[in-house]
């Protein structure tokens, strides 16, 4: 298919909305479908995705891609399916007017249009590494900003656990079906030559078998039996195995579950040595596992940063979606450069308009050189070298608790060694005679000389836990971060941030509930992410209609001629 644009649509005389009657119109115009086919129909870049299509002018034209971006975007505000999204756009006014189709006598979607387009997308991320659905939800979202007159000066960010769709295993499970579906590989392609002994796992009621007719004492013998079997198979196949998908992901799971003896021969490893990124469902190989907050997650982790204002505005700016084994304080890392980048971007758009004759910026929503941007975020992510990443790029990042005080200052004097995890003095000047570090939490247990805190001014803040011969001091290492950040802030200031900071909080809340994250119906990184990325495109069209009815009467569409906006 080749690519067309689709830049303008003509009414004709049958067009369908200009044929309804005053009541009818009235209805359409009220809804949803307004704000979209103004606000966000015309911004959608349709030159975009250009590389997706064959640049041979003989080819079929496709369907116009600001229709097939449109309608993915109202698929999920709407929470339908692709099915009833086409059905939709036959029945349904509201969709044809929110897409500019009333006037075609045959609406432009096919059955597989969106799966079609969303595969282009995923084969072209893998390639070149490019994501062009969050390059387009970006961009739109600063169309939106526009309309709510939001300015990139204040901003807060939180993460979240997503779910994979893949079926939560056991250990047992995890290295039977990895082997299970190799042998089923092998079987297909060269016959039974090459199992030799392993034509059990053809069975069809051998899983059940091996997996559910199982006892406790019985389980580290099977999975042991079956890391053989694997890497018998393996051997055996040698580097032709390589031509099937099967094979990399049983050697990457002998990687994962066993260790090589000195004899050459694999043992499983115990369960507590197996590494959080290791092959969680041969089905979702990107899935990852980590636990937090005493719950254990299978799946990715996402980041949202929202820009708002002391009005009510708020849109969600950026975002990211990884393994779920990504921390939060890397994510602190990449937003504050990606901040840091846009800035200077937006900056230099302002210098380019002005250049041509422009006159915007007060309209534009865009950041001045001299404006100070806020990143609030909660204690996880914290961290000196955050702190001074976000002061070399100008950015004021402001770490705060849901709720409580500001932390004392005297925290802020802890000294913590971060590479070797040891406290090496207390405010006071102590080294502490021992201590020990809980890693889930991140915090030490301090053991002092009792004398030392019994004569020393900070006890009573460093709630000081006096023993029969020694003192013990709990630390948390985000404590001390967030009191070095805020070290120089007025309570009333630190309460400000700490309440703007806790509405990013509903973001995780209403993509569960409207928007159903934890159940998207695909696998991998890649395809999980898109369909992420939709529905923060969603979400973020719902706050820009929120916004425009709750402080316009009568709310007009902006021009967007003359202002430059990053591509």
């Amino acid at each position: 298919m080749s690519y067309s644009r689709n830049q303008t649509q003509q009414e004709i005389l049958d067009d369908r909305y200009l044929n309804l009657s005053k009541r009818d119109k009235g209805f359409v115009e009220g809804s949803w479908a307004k704000p979209f086919a103004e606000n966000v129909f015309p911004l959608i870049n349709e030159d975009r995705f250009a590389v997706l299509y064959s640049d041979k002018a003989a080819s079929r034209p496709g369907t116009p891609v600001n229709i097939i971006v449109g309608a993915m975007l109202i698929k999920e505000i709407l929470g339908v399916s692709d099915e009833e999204m086409v059905t939709g756009i036959v029945c349904d006014v509201r969709i044809q007017y929110a897409l500019h189709t009333t006037s075609m006598e045959r609406q432009p979607l096919s059955d597989r249009s969106l799966s079609r387009f969303r595969e282009r997308l995923y084969k072209y991320e893998q390639e070149t590494g490019r994501d062009l659905m969050k390059e387009e939800i970006k961009f739109l979202a600063a169309g939106m900003a526009q309309v709510m007159k939001l300015q990139p000066r204040k901003m807060r960010m939180d993460s979240l656990m997503v779910e994979a769709a893949c079926k939560d295993m056991t250990r047992l499970e995890v290295v039977y079906t990895t082997v299970s579906n190799l042998v089923t590989a092998v079987h297909r392609a060269y016959g039974d030559e090459l199992l030799a002994g392993m034509e059990h796992y053809l069975n069809a009621d051998d899983r059940n078998r091996v997996i559910y007719h199982n006892v406790a004492e019985e389980s580290a013998a099977k999975i042991q039996a079956i890391i053989e079997d694997g890497a018998a198979l393996v051997e055996i196949l040698g580097d032709s195995g390589a031509e099937l998908p099967e094979y990399g992901l049983v050697v990457r799971m002998l990687d994962d579950q066993s260790i090589v003896e000195p004899t050459g021969k694999r043992t499983a490893k115990n369960s507590h040595t197996i590494k959080p990124d290791s092959l969680q469902n041969p089905s979702d190989p990107d899935a990852t596992y980590r636990k937090k907050a005493g719950k254990g997650h299978i799946g990715y982790v996402a980041n949202v940063i929202e820009t708002y204002n002391n009005e009510g505005a708020a849109i969600i700016s950026d975002y990211s979606f990884e393994q779920n084994t990504h921390s939060d304080s890397d994510f602190c890392k990449e937003a504050i450069k990606e901040i840091a980048a846009s800035s200077k971007e937006s900056i230099q758009n302002i210098e380019d308009s002005h250049e041509a004759g422009i006159n915007d910026k007060a309209d534009s929503g865009e950041v001045s050189s001299k404006s100070t941007i806020d990143l609030i975020a909660d204690g996880a992510f914290a961290g000196a070298d955050n702190a001074e990443l976000a002061k070399e790029n100008g950015i004021n990042l402001i770490t705060t608790a849901l709720t409580g005080e500001k932390p004392p200052e005297i925290f802020a004097d802890f000294e913590i060694d971060k590479e070797n995890h040891q406290v090496l003095q207390c405010p006071a000047g102590n080294t502490p005679v021992k201590q020990s570090r809980n890693q889930l939490t991140d915090t030490y247990r301090t053991v002092m000389e009792k004398v030392q805190c019994a004569n020393c001014p900070h006890k009573g803040i460093c709630q000081v836990k006096f023993q029969k011969k020694s003192a013990v001091v709990i630390v948390s290492a985000v404590k001390v971060e967030r009191a070095k950040i805020v070290s120089n802030m007025s309570d009333e200031i630190y309460a400000t941030y700490r309440n703007e900071r806790n509405a990013v909080e509903g973001i995780p809340s209403a993509l569960r509930r409207k928007y159903r994250i934890d159940e998207m119906p695909v696998f991998g990184i890649i395809k999980s992410k898109l369909f992420f990325g939709i529905k923060i495109g969603a979400l973020n069209f719902k706050k820009m209609v929120k916004y425009t009815r709750d402080n316009c009467a009568q709310f007009t569409a902006p021009s967007y001629q003359g202002i430059v906006m990053p591509i």
